[in-house]
């Protein structure tokens, strides 16, 4: 028997990580500023850069997607960074 991961089992998990980034963004919206729904996001966030890491090259329909979240996983992580430079640098 085959250990792998099948695919619908990936699509499910990759689903319930999704409506969780999803429910914490908008609670996040509408409770604006609050850490704990940050601090949430942030760890979905981190799971799905990860997942994707993770998963990638198992199944090639979902192989580009898994390719477009790593792209945007690390675009965001680094827009973490370096944007507050500019908030820094644009105040002093």
């Amino acid at each position: 028997m085959n250990s792998a991961v099948t695919v619908q089992q990936q699509r499910h998990a990759a689903f319930w990580i999704y409506i969780g980034f999803i429910a914490a963004e908008l609670v996040g919206f509408v409770w604006f500023g609050s850490p704990f729904i940050s601090m949430t996001a942030l760890a979905i966030f981190l799971v799905a850069g990860f997942w994707a890491y993770f998963e990638r090259g198992r199944d090639s329909v979902l192989d580009t997607h898994y390719q477009f979240q790593i792209r945007t996983f690390w675009i965001n992580f680094i827009a973490g960074f370096v944007l507050p430079l500019f908030f820094f640098v644009g105040v002093c």
